[in-house]
């Protein structure tokens, strides 16, 4: 099979919807979407805000393909993008060379009976999980398998927001597996403000726009989309600037972002990113309907 283009045919404009086979939407049209738990269900999420998300972040084990499967089918069916994460079945050096090539060649032959597009990334957040170099080295081994095998299945690589941005020498340049293998560029970032942490409580929002730029750019540069995977408020930002998250959404949609995906959940975190809080949740709820979907 050959990887149809990244670009679609659409036009621009918010709640349009996207019919390229990758879902990947052309610049103005930006999905809104969640990953949901510590708690909450995506089913009952959606509920209470009265509407769909667009995309659905999920993560699974090596092991969990078929599950990971089952679960953007019924994204699919409901008018939500699959964004799924996978953690390798060996190491990134293994997996560089070949160790991992028939568990890709299973992932991208069972994601394509997905009738609907799917993104998916092997090991996001990677920069401080290990070697860079064989990270990256896997990513460009992974990558052919998954688009010969599949004509709907994105693949995606996603950074650390801070680590790539933020003043670490992770530079987008030193972990890039190369043009032809990425259709998205994405990070994850979150505004800590007011969280405690071994230093004291955070006294600074995070400018996410700064972030956008120079990912607009160098997704512009290489030929691919981009997004955020993971983004989160915390309770005390909320209170402090309640417009941070539509801000954060609308200066994507500016941009040319492709998707948002908000952390609903506090699961393995240094915080509550919940849309439990009224402010955040009343800031998302407003965005909804101006958010692409899937044809």
């Amino acid at each position: 099979l050959v990887p149809l283009a990244r670009t679609s045919s659409t036009s621009a404009g918010s709640g349009k919807c996207v019919n390229n086979a990758m879902g990947i939407p052309p610049s103005g049209q930006t999905y809104l979407g969640a990953a949901v738990s510590g708690g909450n269900t995506i089913e009952g999420r959606e509920a209470s805000l009265g509407a769909a998300m667009r995309v659905h972040r999920t993560y699974y084990s090596s092991g969990q393909i078929q599950n990971a499967t089952n679960q953007a089918k019924d994204d699919v069916k409901a008018g939500r993008l699959p964004w799924i994460s996978f953690k390798a079945p060996a190491s990134w050096a293994a997996m560089a060379n070949g160790s991992g090539d028939a568990w890709a060649t299973q992932l991208a032959k069972s994601l394509a009976t997905v009738p609907g597009p799917v993104w998916v990334a092997v090991h996001h957040e990677p920069e401080k999980d290990g070697n860079m170099t064989e990270w990256t080295d896997m990513q460009r081994r992974l990558a052919p398998i998954i688009h010969a095998n599949s004509n709907n299945v994105a693949f995606t690589v996603i950074y650390s927001g801070w680590n790539t941005f933020g003043g670490d020498t992770n530079t987008l340049a030193t972990k890039w597996p190369g043009d032809a293998h990425v259709d998205v560029t994405a990070i994850d970032a979150y505004d800590d403000y007011g969280v405690q942490r071994s230093g004291g409580a955070g006294t600074k929002h995070l400018q996410i726009r700064a972030y956008y730029v120079k990912l607009a750019a160098w997704a512009k540069a290489h030929g691919t989309a981009w997004a955020v995977a993971e983004t989160g408020q915390s309770i005390s930002s909320a209170k402090d600037d309640p417009q941070w998250l539509v801000n954060s959404y609308h200066d994507m949609q500016d941009l040319g972002g492709a998707a948002l995906s908000y952390f609903d959940s506090n699961d393995n975190s240094v915080t509550d990113w919940r849309l439990n809080d009224k402010v955040k949740f009343n800031a998302f709820k407003t965005m909804l309907s101006e958010t692409a979907k899937l044809c």
